[in-house]
């Protein structure tokens, strides 16, 4: 193990997460604001399942969603239309930036959950994305491990992010 490692921390930190992911209430509440018009329900490129009320702490009832995992090589397999609409280029003189289309729509996302919600849904599993081929939208599933964050966190967090990128180490270790 590294050195520095505290073993018994992030175990107790693991054991915590498993927790909260099974606590579907939480996921639950967590879906609805996501879903509302403070989080993307107002943002026609998204689409959260709805939760049925009677979900309890140990049982969740959500809508089926129909799109297919953003993991992998789902990008090859969209038809020439949402390859179109999301940036896709036909030829073989791709264009990254054009390519990664949906992946920038979730990273605008990841940047409105942390800045703009303070909520974020830190699962790094693009299975967590679907792309739905009909509705052309990308639908947000698996809210289980979501965490609120203080605005005090996250402006600290951000003088930190900045600091980084202008490769300031004393402000870094200040923040």
């Amino acid at each position: 193990l590294p050195r520095g490692l505290f073993l018994d921390k992030t175990l107790s930190v693991m054991k915590g997460e498993l927790a909260d992911e099974c606590d579907y209430r939480k996921e639950a509440e967590s879906a609805r604001f996501f879903a509302s018009e403070e989080g993307v329900g107002r943002d026609h490129r998204f689409r959260v399942p709805w939760i049925w009320d009677g979900s309890t702490e140990r049982v969740l009832v959500m809508q089926n969603m129909d799109g297919v995992s953003v993991g992998g090589n789902v990008v090859d397999s969209l038809s020439q239309e949402s390859r179109d609409q999301v940036g896709f280029m036909s030829d073989r003189r791709r264009v990254v930036a054009e390519k990664h289309q949906i992946a920038a729509t979730i990273i605008e996302l990841r940047m409105k959950e942390l800045f703009e919600f303070r909520m974020l849904q830190p699962d790094p599993n693009w299975s967590n994305f679907l792309w739905n081929e009909r509705t052309k939208q990308i639908e947000l599933i698996d809210f289980g491990a979501t965490r609120s964050y203080s605005r005090e966190f996250i402006d600290r967090w951000m003088h930190l992010l900045q600091d980084a990128v202008a490769e300031d180490r004393e402000a870094c270790i200040h923040w």
